[in-house]
């Protein structure tokens, strides 16, 4: 190993010391160093350690060498793909900056992996139902890079995005999105509401308010995360500067009453409720010595606050909104708190903005759960989050003093799945009873077909024997993706691209699919296993692709 090398990797990344390695203990990995090993073995655990100080905590890896010198075969695991590719870019980097003496700054490099995973990873909410289904055995596509998902294989699949289902109403999520619509249908209906105003002009804003009497709340008419919301808004000067904070996300904006009390969420499944949270917007507690800025930084410093979605809880920024409240308190980023003065940095409860949450499932008055129900059947959502500002949800809702301030169409599971306090909530779990009611199908029967020669002509034999037995098949091939004997996609889809293809069609109650050694090598199977497998004559003339050079190789 060339001189320095094991001390500037430990500068540059001393939690590689956890690293066992094949000696079985802290430091193996530096132990393996000082005795010598790969370059690629060393590449290995730079990039699983990189991926673990971006938050996404892998251990496996294995490094194989290859006939040419210097040649690696690298196996590491992760995540997320575009975050695990791009740590191991990072990883040749730099070891091989390190070999010249060269040390590297990893900081900017984890900052730079949390946010690909944070725009590629599934978002919590998404990602609890991925995973309920795949403890029931239920197989899942992703769809797209966002949180579009397919549940469940051929004609028995189901689709979401997000927390949002297949058979969502349309009409439903309209009603949702429009703050002022959904308000007054639910009023209508005898659910109790803020009285409030829809207005387009910062003059309507202020008469609305005037009218309705301060103090106000000033939101966008369509909106989400709590973005444009100011709240207790007492004067025309706040209002002014919240109706143009509101209006910079949605063109129309609503003004409504202002009610005091505790922001509560209800969540509504399938018509049923399921679970309740106290939200509390994001808050500092002094010390008698910091800056309220530094008391913000060390809240920030919980490793269970990330950015955006990545944990349970989201780091807190400063923007006008926390100056504003800092403001009517007569304080600034620079005051300095008592000690143990509490107070709050953000009007809204949303955990996008900083917020905590407690669950308070198991305290809310029957009354209010039969409200929420119905809530749902009103608004025609199966799947509906209901935010109501109220002292306590231990005894039902009075008028005028607390109300239902907006329903949600798509709502966030996090502040379910893992409340700051109080009893996690198998959410996902309800999402999958509905999706796939118990003893329902979920999966299509696979033949797959492999070996070196022979495969195309044995697959093609087999859909046409179900076919005529009136199945509707789904096949790949080298030749082509046929989906009832008529080809959609011409090619070679041997590998799991193609059975993908085939899994996501809604038609199809059987699946045939040649499975090529390329495609095994370099992507996997594309499905977690078939229900027949047929395995033809292994010979040597596929060879020399991925490392596999011996017939050996190949059988194995």
């Amino acid at each position: 190993m060339v001189h320095g090398f094991k001390e500037n990797m430990e500068k540059m990344m001393p939690s590689l010391y956890e690293h066992k390695c094949s000696p079985g203990r802290e430091g193996g990995f530096f132990e393996r160093l000082i005795r010598g090993t790969w370059a690629g073995h060393v590449v290995e655990h730079v990039a699983l350690e990189l991926q673990c100080l971006a938050g996404h905590e892998v251990a496996f890896g294995k490094t194989f060498t290859m006939d040419e010198t210097g040649i690696y075969n690298l196996v590491y695991r992760y995540l997320d793909e575009k975050t695990g590719l791009r740590a191991g870019e990072m990883a040749v980097d730099i070891v091989e900056k390190c070999f010249e003496g060269k040390i590297t700054n990893v900081e900017p490099l984890i900052i730079e992996l949390k946010k690909i995973a944070e725009s590629s990873l599934l978002g919590p909410s998404t990602q609890s139902i991925v995973d309920e289904a795949t403890r029931r055995g239920i197989s899942h596509i992703r769809l797209n890079e966002e949180s579009y998902v397919q549940l469940g294989q051929g004609k028995y699949q189901r689709r979401i995005q997000a927390t949002m289902m297949d058979n969502t109403s349309a009409l439903g999520v309209e009603i949702a999105d429009d703050k002022e619509s959904t308000k007054k249908l639910l009023s209508s209906m005898g659910i109790p509401v803020p009285e409030g105003l829809a207005v387009q002009t910062a003059e309507e804003a202020l008469e609305s308010a005037k009218e309705i009497g301060f103090p106000v709340v000033v939101k966008p008419l369509i909106g989400n995360h709590g973005r444009g919301i100011s709240v207790n808004i007492t004067n025309d000067k706040e209002l002014l500067t919240a109706y143009r904070i509101a209006s910079d996300i949605y063109e129309t904006t609503l003004v409504e009453k202002y009610l005091s009390g505790f922001d509560y969420r209800i969540l509504v499944i399938d018509g049923k409720f399921v679970a309740a949270a106290l939200r509390e917007p994001a808050y500092v507690v002094g010390n008698g010595i910091d800056t309220i800025r530094k008391l913000i930084q060390e809240v920030n410093k919980d490793p269970e606050r990330g950015i955006g979605h990545e944990k349970n809880l989201t780091q807190v920024t400063i923007d006008y909104m926390t100056e504003r409240i800092l403001e009517i308190q007569k304080l600034t980023l620079e005051s300095i708190l008592a000690d143990g003065e509490k107070i709050y940095i953000k009007s809204t409860a949303n955990l996008s903005a900083g917020g905590t949450a407690l669950d308070v499932t198991e305290n809310v008055h029957p009354l209010n759960q039969l409200m929420a129900e119905r809530i749902s059947q009103i608004v025609g959502l199966n799947v509906i989050g209901i935010d109501i500002i109220a002292d306590s949800l231990e005894k039902p809702l009075q008028k005028d003093f607390s109300g239902v301030v907006e329903v949600n169409a798509a709502p966030g599971f996090r502040m379910h799945l893992n409340p700051t306090k109080g009893t996690s909530r198998n959410i996902a779990s309800h999402v999958v009873d509905m999706l796939f009611p118990p003893g329902d199908a979920h999966s299509v029967p696979i033949v797959a077909v492999t070996g070196t020669n022979g495969k195309t002509t044995t697959t093609r034999l087999i859909s046409h024997i179900l076919g005529l037995n009136g199945s509707f098949v789904g096949m790949t091939s080298t030749d082509a993706v046929i989906i009832d004997n008529i080809p959609i996609l011409k090619g070679d889809y041997s590998g799991p691209e193609g059975a993908k293809k085939v899994m996501m069609d809604s038609t199809i109650d059987h699946a045939v699919l040649e499975v090529a050694r390329g495609g095994i090598v370099r992507r996997g199977l594309g499905f977690i296993e078939s229900d027949v497998g047929v395995l033809f004559n292994i010979t040597s003339d596929h060879l020399g692709e991925g490392g596999i050079n011996t017939l050996e190789e190949l059988t194995r």
